[in-house]
């Protein structure tokens, strides 16, 4: 096979599993009845953290189309990336 094609069909696979990540939610903020941003383990609140150099490396592996933040729960301690699913404009 030609190292170009290869190159192509790899790159576009890597972008389509990008977009299947941000169309079925995974890693997205969870919504609680409490909260619009909550723990996965204790379903309490979390709170923005500053970002660790790491962290960016994930936003430029996404190319852009994710943006993580970092969050981190007061109650059991957990800490990891989250992101907001973009908001669907619904016109009338």
């Amino acid at each position: 096979m030609d190292n170009f094609l290869f190159a192509f069909i790899l790159s576009l696979s890597y972008i389509i599993c990008i977009f299947i990540v941000q169309y079925l939610g995974i890693g997205s903020k969870k919504k609680c009845t409490n909260s619009n941003n909550c723990c996965p383990d204790c379903k309490s609140n979390l709170s923005r953290i500053k970002r660790l150099s790491k962290d960016k490396l994930n936003y430029y592996l996404s190319l852009g189309m994710i943006d993580w933040r970092r969050y981190s729960c007061e109650k059991c301690g957990w800490q990891g990336l989250r992101w907001t699913k973009p908001h669907d404009l619904k016109r009338n």
